[in-house]
């Protein structure tokens, strides 16, 4: 019975079941674990080496979702147009392995701050309860005593150094992807384009990180500049909201006298107004700066 049964499974995930089992059984167990997640398309073929997921989309946070819907109910937290993998089975007994095909297309990742946290870390604590324990304290070590000479510590043989994998990609392909960060406004950037036929995987690594590298740079920047300049702005449009506030209850004051307070209130609002400004240009600027760097590589 337990023949047949093996039997069974291995002739179901040949003949192509092992995809459409993931495509329904994903994203109940991603549910289970409090991620909202969809999946079109999955193709997974043991013995061609072949896998192909199309139509993945992980949504942002619950709260994010409830608190501001229309910001992060319709843009999700990632999602994923096209993942194709195709890896030379035979050159698995070799030194040097070889993936045929590698297609990566319609990435779309946001990064949010809000709610004093971000899309992410909400995600991971709130909605996965995935809380980051602390690492455990290390023992102290016990010193020889002085009557008891130490035993010489017997030299260990140096272990035999690994050999580094090799493998080389026949083609690939990254199209369509970009990235965006919010907090108080939305920026995209759009990843760079990368098309390659034949390469090594240590010339793929540099290629990698020559094209990611100044993303990676800008998104920084763009946290800063963003940051700077929502945070100025909020806290301006505080002020400014205090002192429209008062400005109204001096103009309906029924005493008589609204004159001249109010005229030193309303000028008071128009310097707090005219300093938010100033701060979102400046933070703009950093926007600019960050995002420069990256059309410029």
């Amino acid at each position: 019975t337990i023949l047949i049964i093996i039997g069974v499974l291995l002739v179901f995930i040949l003949a192509g079941g092992l995809g459409p089992t993931v495509k329904y059984v994903a994203p109940s167990v991603a549910g289970a674990m409090g991620v909202d997640m969809t999946l079109q398309n999955c193709v997974i073929l043991p013995l061609g080496g072949y896998v192909k997921i199309e139509g993945l989309r992980v949504e942002n946070p619950k709260r994010f979702r409830a608190e501001k819907a229309k910001v992060y109910a319709d843009d999700p937290l990632a999602a994923l147009g096209a993942l194709e993998i195709d890896v030379g089975m035979l050159s698995l007994l070799k030194e040097e392995k070889v993936v045929d095909l590698v297609r990566l297309e319609g990435i779309r990742a946001l990064y949010a701050y809000d709610f004093e946290t971000t899309n992410v870390d909400a995600l991971l604590k709130e909605d996965m309860k995935m809380e980051s324990k602390p690492a455990p304290e290390t023992p102290a070590v016990e010193e020889p005593k002085a009557e008891e000479p130490a035993k010489p510590a017997e030299e260990a043989k140096p272990a035999e150094p690994a050999k580094p994998l090799r493998f080389r990609v026949g083609e690939i392909k990254l199209a369509d992807n970009s990235v965006t960060v919010r907090k108080f406004v939305p920026f995209t950037l759009p990843l760079p384009p990368l098309h390659l036929r034949d390469i090594d995987n240590k010339t793929l690594q540099e290629r990698l990180e020559n094209t990611f590298m100044p993303v990676v740079k800008t998104v920084k920047s763009m946290e800063k500049g963003v940051g700077a300049a929502g945070e100025k702005l909020g806290e301006g449009a505080a002020k400014v909201g205090e002192g429209a506030a008062k400005v109204g209850a001096l103009l309906g004051d029924s005493a008589g006298v609204a004159g001249e307070e109010a005229t030193k209130a309303a000028e008071a609002l128009g310097a707090e107004a005219t300093k938010a400004a100033e701060a979102l240009g400046a933070g703009a600027q950093d926007l600019l700066k960050g995002a420069k760097g990256l059309f410029n590589k």
